[in-house]
């Protein structure tokens, strides 16, 4: 899976598609299905705790991984950006069930939303 800035998925892909040759591959722009939800704060990986069975202690969750696991009761990809920092990748079509499942989930520690 590659993230890159709004706006130049095609080139991405392109560029892709050129360095890769005549290699057997598949390339496939699904951004238009999914976005991302960065979470961040210090008790990020408790509300993460309360809603996914993926070990995410630091031992096991490193900054820089990423996992797909459950989340929720549905599927996503969960990833470590920086020391406090979490994106999950979710599907477009299940935005308002996390995001009420996220307000649940993290109401003991506070919400501040940032756009």
């Amino acid at each position: 899976m590659l993230i890159v800035p709004s706006g130049e998925e095609f080139a991405a892909e392109q560029n892709l598609r050129a360095a890769l040759g005549d290699l057997h591959i598949q390339i496939v722009n699904v951004s238009g299905g999914q976005q991302i939800l960065e979470l961040s704060g210090p008790n990020v990986r408790d509300v993460l705790m309360k809603s996914t069975s993926y070990d995410v202690h630091p031992d096991n969750f490193p900054v820089g991984k990423a996992v797909g696991t459950v989340f929720a009761k549905s599927q996503l990809v969960i990833r470590h950006t920086a020391e406090d920092t979490w994106e999950l990748l979710i599907r477009r079509s299940f935005s308002d069930y996390w995001w009420l499942w996220l307000q649940d989930a993290s109401a003991e520690f506070g919400l501040n939303v940032v756009a």
